[in-house]
């Protein structure tokens, strides 16, 4: 998670973590999960596209737009599935008070993931 208060792009990493996120099923193209890795209360569904692309829509609270990209970084790989490997890979960014929050994440699927 990168925030402009922390400094400039991309010296700017505000907070790294690894965590678990428990992610439930909306629907056979929906899922709902936390937002962020480092907040709680704060939950968003994503959808699957049939060419596997990720799309979000939040669905509590927040105020901010989710952009999806990181515009620092035009070139960095958009949102996607990868069925394979039951991974989602997360680019995504908002807008705030002195400029854009940048976030990473890769969530990959666990067997023990109720345990």
């Amino acid at each position: 998670y990168y925030h402009p208060n922390a400094g400039n792009w991309p010296d700017n990493l505000y907070s790294q973590v690894d965590t678990r996120k428990y992610i439930g099923t909306v629907s056979s193209t929906v899922s709902s999960l936390s937002w962020f890795a480092i907040w709680s209360g704060v939950h968003t569904e994503i959808g699957v596209a049939p060419d596997n692309s990720v799309t979000f829509t939040e669905t509590n609270w927040y105020d901010y737009v989710i952009e999806l990209g990181n515009s620092e970084e035009p070139g960095d790989e958009p949102c996607f599935y990868d069925p394979a490997t039951r991974t989602f890979t997360l680019v995504y960014q908002y807008s705030g008070s002195g400029g854009y929050r940048h976030f990473y994440e890769t969530m990959v699927y666990s067997p023990d993931q109720g345990k």
